[in-house]
């Protein structure tokens, strides 16, 4: 298949929830970030976060010229570990105007410094990668380290 003919990739987005009307309408983005500060150091409480911060993720793929059956995906890449996978469809494509979106609400409950790697697939190739930073601010002075 043509590199141009699809599907490809639209966006990925991380934020803090998603409000539709329906399923198949545009939605309303809240809290869209790409950074969480975490107070404290990443030593205390094994890096834990209590409560855990909790996200939406969704990545948008159109079809393009592409037709049949192709599977989508969308995972999640922390240090060394390997890829979680939050979601992975096949689903078939039978008009250009067809629109996938895989979406899905995730946990970060334990925070590594640094970078977080979302990346949306298609056929399991990687599409789009989005970095999501984790950073460590000290607590406010006067504040009793845990």
């Amino acid at each position: 298949m043509q590199e141009q003919a699809g599907p490809h990739a639209l966006t990925l987005i991380i934020c803090k929830s998603i409000e539709r009307e329906r399923p198949e309408r545009p939605g309303t983005y809240h809290g869209v970030t790409n950074l969480i500060s975490v107070t404290g150091r990443p030593d205390q409480r094994a890096g834990l976060l209590q409560p855990a911060a909790r996200f939406t993720v969704e990545a948008r793929f159109a079809a393009g010229l592409a037709r049949g059956t192709h599977r989508f995906g969308l995972q999640v890449l922390i240090g060394d570990n390997p890829p979680h996978v939050l979601q992975s469809r096949e689903i078939r494509l039978v008009d250009g105007r067809q629109e996938v979106r895989l979406t899905r609400t995730w946990e970060l409950k334990r925070a590594p410094a640094g970078t977080i790697w979302f990346e949306s697939l298609i056929d399991d190739f990687i599409v789009m990668r989005v970095p999501f930073m984790v950073e460590f601010v000290a607590p406010p002075s006067g504040e009793l380290n845990a």
